[in-house]
């Protein structure tokens, strides 16, 4: 099975009809498709949160702001959350990238960033 997200576009407040992205529900299913590659581990990545996120309930779009891109917003009742996963925050043009895209929202919701474990700014919250 396939997701389809679509793209949220935050300054219209609308969903948007292009630049949707698909998800596999199955990793070992995409790999039998499109072959295993080293280089697809930020996409991995976000097909497992994505996936975490719909298994809690949440409904998920992708977020356009402006010319940027917030990889999830995640929403459930009066809950929303904006998720930015990358593997690495190992240099300042990577953590610039990631976090300007969130904290250049005018929201106030929960504000997540996922990346790997042993990193100490690996998740920031405003609530």
């Amino acid at each position: 099975m396939i997701f389809k997200i679509f793209r949220n576009d935050l300054k219209g407040k609308r969903i948007l009809e292009t630049g949707e992205k698909y998800y596999f529900q199955d990793t070992g299913l995409r790999h039998a498709i499109l072959s295993y590659n080293q280089n697809d581990i930020n996409q991995l990545l976000e097909n497992v949160v994505l996936l975490n996120m719909l298994i809690h309930g949440y409904r998920v779009t992708i977020g356009k702001y402006g010319h940027k891109e917030i990889d999830f917003i995640c929403e459930k009742g009066n809950e929303r959350i904006y998720i930015q996963v990358t593997l690495s925050l190992a240099n300042e043009k990577v953590k610039n990238s990631e976090y300007g895209n969130l904290l250049d929202l005018q929201d106030n919701s929960i504000l997540k960033w996922l990346s790997q474990p042993t990193s100490t700014e690996s998740i920031l919250i405003r609530g």
